[in-house]
């Protein structure tokens, strides 16, 4: 049929041809090659018009599928106008597509967000970049901003030039609020796990320590850095490791709370016991991952048990003794009296101390008959407590109960071991959970404590489920782009996908299977929800596990919707994509959080920023008896017990704002109106711009303390011997004392004082003389000293003393003299042995000589340790060697003039080396001083001298003309060209006209001045911009170079360096010094490397001394370099052998 078609065709062109040209063949040819001509530009033409149905037909798809993507997609023009958007992105924007088009990009964008976003653009336009993405804010007409993720790429046309901006916008907003929720929350309970008191630990499936909170660190003795990584048995020996594995192991069995008490030696020796809650720590898939240990110090409670149990014994004892005393003396009314009076006493101390208790307490016998009950609230008890008293626990409780209570009551006497346990009752208002606590109290008898933890049950409930909110509200949106086109089952992703699954390159078409790729436990279930979408047409939210190209899997959220035809038919399958892994992490430490602030026993308070109440933990409402309820929303004002003044409250206040930190004991008030002692910490809690957003309390109920901890206070904080401060008391005050004059412009000073020959004394009459002489020095001293001063014993015969308040320096001198004279009188001991004391004393004043305790104890020992060394008997201030200082600066400026004047100061060149060719092209001229008497000495001991005199004007006039003058000779020599590099020092480039003394130096010399450098560091040209702007600008008229010496270390923007005209940039040599070791170092240089170059600045690098440094120099194309590896800074003799060797080799 082919060959029948063509043949036809071939008659039909050769009969056309002879009818059109005739019989002539020559002609025929001709009108043949016509025919055919036109018969391709027709076949042609009709190709070219399928091809353009073709891509209308596909331009329509495309159309389509950006009209209703799920993100904001935009055409950019070049200058910033909208040509096309789709809905979703006017709709972000909060405007219509038509009204959206008629804005540049410009006027939506946040100001404080325009600037990088212009950076950006102004990269991609430069080729530095092929695309950017970012994070910023849109304006709405309402005046309100929408946080988004903007994808942006260039598209050029067929000559390579850019036409258009391509965006892609994803709405964050919900995004951002939720991560600045999460934050806020993960810092409060932060701070709370570093407040409380209690030990909070958190180990891992193998029991090795992955976190422990200040009161564990000071519990186990170590840092929170030297406990992590170590193993149960590591940090406890045996049998606490063995004990405490296997409550972890209990608790994972049981998958959940395992209480146990456990004694511990602290660090300070003393032995501790610790009521251990073990909880198994769960991941987001509800898998044990940890354990999380949370422990009380109940040390004090078992000791109060005790105590109890010990009252109930002499009860008892009483008791008997009273009625003993009843039958045998019946006819003596008045011993009758007595025994009933003492009787009497004896139970009203056993109420008081049982009327504190806010438990049930049980008397029961070794069969769980209830010998006797305590009750301070009688509406706990379902009946009169006449009718509990006598009945077996069978008759008050289930059936399964009362063989847990036996089974406990039998252990307590059998081992002599306190149990505890957990059980729930139905009551007439609902069930409550109760805690029991069992401890012996005689040979067949058992006391129980019954505490109602029902609101604590409830509190953990209420945590739950605040959880659950949190992780709905961290869920955000997507930011890869896919588009499935059911009818050709072709599957499109954007880029970002590919980055989301850490694809090399953007195809993934070619091999994604999205089963394939899902984690095997989330593959059903995600597969389900696809189809359910397509089908039924239902909104498509799956979160599943995807297994990303490097093999690892990440949590993904994926959200779509499927779109359909006219007819209803399914086209398209397209959405977005989330990487959740990082905000699932995040949920999982608040939940590690949220559980240390369930568990903890101390009370904890939350406030916002406005001091109303925002949360309390359950602890709290136990501790001063109010309910959550009554508390939220109010302000802590409502515990005030009104002993603490306002000046207490303002100063509590002034410290929160000032440091963000308060801790102290304060007096609350309990909901009874009882006031309650407390150990308070409050902290501030901040934003990420330094805000306060709330505030943290954490208090303990300190009643049973206060007494031990004054007398534990004093000993902590005074010298046994002499009652004096000691060393840690003093440094708190000095401390407090430095603060203090800060704040009001005070002067103090700080006195150290040494016994002389305390030690031949001590030798010579024994420690008990000598300790006599210690007590005596202290009150002799302390006689002499105002109230506001503080005399301290360091230790040995080593006194300090506080001067506040000092008017003039000399008032430290007088007091000194004082004690000096006051020391000089002979002493007597108790044996009457006489000797003579005598003293030094060092002195050093605030702020002249020091503003921290560190330095002004340093200062007065110097001072001391001068005044023994001047004879004893003397004191000394530390001003002597200020003075020796600056005699020395003073004689080395002196000397430096003279060198000036005498002609000592000399140059040496170090060569710049050219990287491609290897040539040295230049030098930098480096001064040096040859003194006389000294040798050569480096410039590090005199610039600093110059520039603090005003010499260094002087000496950098000088080497310019010298340097300029030498690089002009040689050239005379005929040598090849070079630029010799001078340095200015800051100083230097403000004071003095330098571009017109620069042109001076190379009129008088005859250098050219493109073979002249200057060499200016960042801060002389950023401190003041526009007048460095006018001198680089003459000097660029001169034709003179300009480099900015070690960059890297100053503070100039990219603007800066766009606007000065320079011509070298020099990586400073602390980038150089430690490549190839440092990556940190490696990025920086080839960074600067790469910003020279983009502007069009050659660049050098300094202190070059490896050809591992050469070689990565060479492979960032750096152009220059200068070290230690080609030369070290030479005489100008030696730099010219150099320079001739060179033209030898090339000659």
């Amino acid at each position: 049929m082919q060959r029948a078609a063509g043949g036809a065709t071939l008659i039909l062109l050769l009969g056309t041809a002879w009818l059109v040209a005739g019989p002539q063949p020559a002609s025929w040819f001709t009108a043949i090659q016509t025919l055919l001509c036109a018969s391709l530009a027709g076949w042609l033409i009709r190709r070219a018009a399928r091809a353009q149905e073709q891509a209308e037909q596909a331009h329509k798809r495309v159309a389509d599928v950006v009209a209703d993507a799920a993100v904001g997609i935009s055409l950019t023009a070049l200058d910033g106008r909208l040509t096309e958007v789709n809905r979703r992105f006017a709709e972000i924007v909060g405007r219509t597509v038509e009204e959206t088009q008629r804005l540049r990009f410009q006027d939506i964008t946040h100001p404080d967000d325009l600037a990088a976003d212009l950076d950006k653009v102004a990269d991609l336009l430069a080729g530095r970049i092929d695309r950017y993405r970012m994070e910023k804010r849109y304006l709405r007409p309402d005046s309100s901003t929408i946080w988004v993720t903007l994808t942006v790429s260039l598209a050029r046309g067929a000559d390579g030039q850019p036409r258009q901006f391509i965006s892609v916008v994803q709405d964050i907003t919900a995004v951002k609020q939720a991560e600045g929720d999460l934050l806020r929350q993960r810092r409060q309970l932060q701070q709370i796990i570093q407040s409380i008191p209690d030990c909070v630990a958190v180990r891992d499936l193998d029991g090795r320590y992955l976190l422990a909170n200040p009161a564990a660190e000071r519990l186990i003795g170590l840092s929170e850095a030297e406990i992590c990584g170590r193993t149960l048995e590591q940090i406890y020996p045996e049998p606490e490791a063995g004990q405490a594995r296997r409550a972890d192991r209990l608790a994972l069995s049981q998958n959940g709370l395992v209480r146990r008490e456990a004694s511990y030696t602290a660090a300070d020796g003393s032995v501790a016991t610790v009521d251990l809650a073990i909880s198994p720590l769960l991941g987001i898939d509800g898998r044990a991952t940890g354990i999380i240990s949370v422990g009380r110090d109940v040390s004090r409670e078992r000791h109060n048990l005790r105590l109890l149990e010990q009252a109930h014994r002499r009860n008892h004892e009483l008791l008997a003794e009273a009625e003993r005393s009843r039958l045998a003396l019946l006819s003596l009314l008045e011993d009758q009296q007595l025994g009933q009076q003492a009787l009497a006493a004896s139970e009203r101390h056993l109420r008081a101390v049982v009327a504190a208790l806010p438990d049930l307490i049980f008397l029961f016998d070794a069969d769980g008959v209830i010998v006797d009950l305590w009750a301070s609230q009688q509406d706990k008890l379902l009946m009169p407590r006449e009718q509990v008293i006598g009945r077996a626990i069978a008759d008050l409780l289930p059936p399964s109960l009362t063989a847990t209570a036996l089974h406990h009551i039998a252990r307590v006497l059998a081992e002599d071991a306190a149990q505890i346990f957990e059980y729930t009752l139905p009551l007439p208002d609902g069930e409550h959970g109760f805690e029991m606590r069992m401890a012996r109290a005689g040979s067949r008898e058992v006391l129980a404590i019954a505490r109602d933890i029902t609101a604590e049950r409830d509190a953990r409930a209420a945590l739950q489920r605040s959880e659950a909110s949190l992780r709905l509200a961290v869920d955000g949106s997507g930011d890869g782009l896919w588009d499935w086109d059911l009818i050709t089952d072709k599957i499109s992703f954007g880029a970002a996908y590919a980055r989301l699954l850490r694809y090399p390159g953007n195809d993934l078409a070619r091999d994604f299977r999205f089963r394939e790729r899902l984690h095997p436990d989330d593959r059903d279930r995600s597969i389900a929800a696809v189809r359910n979408s397509i089908e039924y047409g239902t909104p498509f939210v799956a979160t599943y596990r995807m297994r990303c190209f490097d093999g690892e899997y990440r949590w993904f959220q994926g959200r779509g919707m499927c779109h359909r035809d006219a007819h209803g038919t399914p086209q398209r399958f397209s959405g977005v994509l989330t990487d959740l892994t990082d905000r699932l992490q995040a949920e999982e430490r608040l939940r590690l959080a949220a559980q240390v602030f369930d568990s903890t026993q101390e009370g904890v308070m939350i406030t916002d920023a406005r001091r109303r109440i925002v949360s309390v933990n359950r602890a709290f409402t136990t501790l001063l008896g109010y309910t959550e309820t009554e508390v939220l929303g109010q302000t802590p004002r409502m515990l005030s017990s009104g002993r603490h003044d306002r000046d207490f409250y303002e100063a509590m206040q002034a410290q929160l704002d000032h440091t963000g930190l308060w801790q102290g004991e304060i007096w609350n008030r309990h909901k009874d109106g009882s006031p309650v002692p407390e150990l308070l910490s409050i902290s501030a809690v901040r934003d990420p711009h330094g805000q306060v957003t709330h505030y943290v309390g954490v208090f303990t109920d300190i009643t049973h303390l206060k007494e031990s901890e004054a007398r534990l206070e004093f000993l902590a904080h005074h010298d046994p011997l002499t009652h004096l401060p000691n060393r840690l008391l003093f440094n708190n005050r000095l401390d407090q004392a430095l603060h203090q004059a800060e704040r009001e412009g005070r002067r103090l000073a700080v006195l150290l004082l040494d016994l002389d020959r305390f030690k031949d004394i001590n030798d010579s009459y024994g420690h008990l003389a000598g300790d006599e002489l210690l007590k005596y020095v202290a009150q002799r001293l302390t006689q002499r000293l105002r109230q506001s001063d503080t005399l301290a014993r360091l230790g040995g015969d080593e006194f300090a003393l506080l001067m506040h308040d000092l008017r003039h320096d000399d008032d430290a001198a007088r007091l000194a003299s004082e004690l000096l004279s006051g020391l000089s009188e002979p002493w007597r001991s108790s044996e009457g042995v006489e000797v003579s004391v005598g003293v030094s004393i060092g002195i050093c004043i605030y702020p002249d000589h020091g503003r921290t305790p560190q330095t002004l104890l340093q200062g007065a020992d110097a001072a001391l340790y001068r005044a023994k060394g001047d004879g004893r008997g003397v004191y000394r201030y530390y001003a002597d060697e200020m003075t020796r200082i600056a005699r020395e600066r003073l004689h080395i400026e002196a000397r430096l003039r003279r060198a000036l004047a005498d002609g000592q100061l000399l140059l040496h060149y170090q060569p710049q080396v050219d990287l491609r060719s290897g040539r040295i092209i230049g030098a930098e001229a480096l001064v040096r001083w040859q003194d006389p008497e000294q040798g050569l000495i480096p410039p590090v001991r005199f610039i600093p001298v110059a520039e603090a005199t005003g010499l260094i004007g002087e000496i950098g006039a000088w080497v310019l003309g010298e340097a300029c003058r030498q690089a002009r000779a040689w050239l005379d020599a005929g040598l090849p060209a070079l630029t010799v590099a001078v340095n200015v020092s800051p100083r230097q480039f403000h004071q003095a006209d330098l571009a017109t003394q620069v042109m001076q130096v190379l009129v008088e010399t005859g250098l050219p001045p493109t073979h002249l450098e200057l060499e200016l560091t960042e801060g002389a040209l950023m401190e003041r911009e526009a007048e460095a702007l006018q001198v680089l600008q003459r000097l660029r008229g001169l034709g003179v170079g300009v480099a900015i010496d070690d960059f890297g270390t100053g503070y100039s923007s990219l603007a800066s360096l766009k606007r000065f005209p320079i011509d070298v940039l020099k990586i400073d040599r602390s980038f150089i010094t430690d490549i190839p070791d440092d990556p940190d170092d490696m990025e920086i240089a080839a960074a600067i490397i790469a910003m020279g170059h983009s502007l069009g600045i050659l660049v050098l690098a300094e202190g070059v001394e490896t050809a591992e440094q050469l070689a990565f120099l060479q492979q960032r194309n750096c152009d220059r370099y200068q070290g230690f590896l080609r030369s070290r800074p030479l005489p100008a003799q030696a730099f010219e052998q150099l320079l001739r060797e060179q033209a030898s080799l090339t000659a």
